[in-house]
C-alpha cells in the first residue's frame, strides 16, 4: 500500500512524497525490546501484562536463538521462569563426571537438578508467551539506527521503517548492537569466552543422566569443555576459551580424547555446530537515558558456567517491571540499582570464581580433585546441579 501511494504522490508531482511516507510508517509503542529470544521475550511478556504497548524487533525472519546454545539449565532456575518449557524439555541430568589432566571425579543427585533443552523451541514459547499477554513481533527488523530524545526513542531498522518509543530495551545478545550505537561501555574482551558445539546424532546407547566437563587450562584456557546428552543417542561437544587464537587447537584436542571417541563410535552423525561468544563480566552501565540491555546484551550471565538463560531472563522481567512502575504509577526509572540488587553480588561471585580458576595450572587442578575424592567432596558438590544457586549470598 505505502509503495503504491509513494508511486501516485511521485507521478503527481509531489516531491515531497518520501517525506509523507515516512511519518506514515512511523510505528509507535510505549516500549521496544530488540532480539526475539529469552531475555526479550521475558522482558516484553512482563511490559504486555501491564498493559503497555510493545513490540519486539527481531532482525532475522523466526524468533528465537536458532540451537546456538548447550541450553542445560537447572531445574530451579527454569521453574522460576514461569515459562512453560514441558514441549521443548529434551532431557533430565542428576549427576556431573568431571575430569581434569589426570584424575576423574563422580557427581550424583538422587532427583534431577538440571534440563536439557530444545532452545528454539524454548524461545518460540517464551516470545508466544509475550504476544499473548499483547506484545507484538516484528521480524525482519533490524537496528540499525537510533536517536534519543527528551520525549523517546526512535529506532531505524535496515528496511526503512521507523518505530518511536518511550524506551528501548536492548536484547540482543553478546555483540549488541544497541549498545554498540547507543555509546555504552564495552564489556573488555578479556572477559569473553569464544565457544564452539557440535550436536552428534546415531549414537549408540549412552547413560543420559550425566554431563561430562573437562578442565584443562592448558587446551581450554578460561572457560572449559563439556559433553551435554541429549536423551540416549544424541550428544552436544563443545568448548570454550577466553584465549580466541587457541580454540581450533582446543577443539581438535577435544575430539582426540579417548572419551570423546568412545562416545562418538563410528557411526556418529553430525547434525549441527556453531561458535558463539558468551561475556563474562557485567557491563559497567546498563542504562543510558532512556536505553537500556538485558541479558548477554548487559553481561548478565554466570562466568562460571556462562549459562545465560536464568539471570538474563530474571533480570529483563526486571527491567519490565522497572519501565511499567515509571510509565503506570511516575515512579523513577531505577533500573540499574533495581536488577544490580538482586543480582549483581552473585554474578560477581561467580566472576570471581571463574578468575581464581584461571589461575590455575593442571597440576593444581589435579591436585585439588584429588583432595576433593579424599574428603568426599562430592556431597557438598551436588549443588553444582542447581547452578543459579551453588553461590548463595542470602
Amino acid at each position: 500500500f505505502l509503495s503504491t501511494l509513494h508511486y501516485f504522490l511521485e507521478v503527481n508531482g509531489f516531491k515531497s512524497a518520501g517525506y509523507l511516507i515516512n511519518l506514515m510508517a512511523r510505528l509507535n509503542y510505549d516500549v521496544l525490546v530488540v532480539g526475539a529470544s529469552v531475555s526479550g521475550a521475558s522482558c516484553a511478556k512482563e511490559l504486555a501484562k501491564h498493559g503497555l504497548s510493545v513490540a519486539i524487533l527481531e532482525e532475522h525472519a523466526d524468533a528465537g536463538k536458532h540451537h546456538r546454545c548447550t541450553a542445560i539449565v537447572s531445574k530451579k532456575g527454569i521453574d522460576s521462569l514461569d515459562v512453560d518449557y514441558k514441549d521443548s524439555l529434551v532431557n533430565e541430568v542428576h549427576g556431573a563426571l568431571i575430569h581434569s589432566k589426570s584424575i576423574d571425579f563422580f557427581v550424583e543427585a538422587s532427583e534431577a537438578k538440571a534440563v536439557v533443552l530444545n532452545r528454539q523451541l524454548f524461545d518460540e514459547q517464551f516470545v508466544s508467551e509475550a504476544i499473548e499477554e499483547g506484545a507484538t513481533l516484528c521480524t525482519g527488523s533490524k537496528v540499525i539506527a537510533l536517536k534519543q530524545e527528551e520525549s523517546g526513542v526512535t529506532a531505524v531498522t535496515s528496511k526503512g521503517k521507523v518505530f518511536q518509543a518511550k524506551y528501548l530495551v536492548g536484547a540482543d545478545g553478546a555483540g549488541s548492537t544497541i549498545a554498540h550505537i547507543a555509546g555504552f561501555p564495552a564489556i573488555p574482551q578479556e572477559d569473553h569466552a569464544l565457544c564452539y558445539e557440535a550436536e552428534f546424532g546415531g549414537l549408540k546407547e549412552i547413560d543420559a543422566g550425566f554431563v561430562e566437563v573437562f578442565l584443562d587450562n592448558a587446551l581450554f584456557k578460561g572457560f572449559f569443555a563439556w559433553v551435554v546428552p541429549c536423551w540416549c543417542n544424541k550428544v552436544r561437544i563443545g568448548l570454550g576459551t577466553n584465549d580466541f587464537k587457541s580454540l581450533e587447537q582446543g577443539r581438535k584436542a577435544l575430539f582426540e580424547k579417548p572419551e570423546i571417541k568412545k562416545i562418538l563410535g563410528a557411526h556418529a552423525v553430525k547434525e549441527r555446530e556453531f561458535y558463539a561468544l558468551i561475556p563474562l563480566s557485567i557491563r559497567k552501565k546498563t542504562q543510558l537515558g532512556r536505553v537500556l540491555l538485558v541479558g548477554d546484551a548487559a553481561g548478565e550471565t554466570k562466568a562460571s558456567t556462562g549459562g545465560g538463560i536464568v539471570f538474563g531472563a530474571r533480570c529483563a522481567r526486571i527491567a519490565g517491571q522497572e519501565i511499567a512502575k515509571h510509565l503506570i504509577d511516575g515512579r523513577e526509572l531505577n533500573y540499574e540499582n533495581a536488577w544490580r540488587e538482586k543480582h549483581e553480588d552473585v554474578l560477581k561471585a561467580h566472576y570471581l570464581l571463574r578468575k581464581l580458576y584461571d589461575k590455575l595450572d593442571n597440576t593444581v587442578i589435579d591436585f585439588l580433585m584429588l583432595q576433593a575424592k579424599a574428603f568426599k567432596f562430592n556431597k557438598f558438590l551436588k549443588r553444582f546441579g542447581d547452578m543459579d544457586s551453588i553461590i548463595s549470598l542470602g
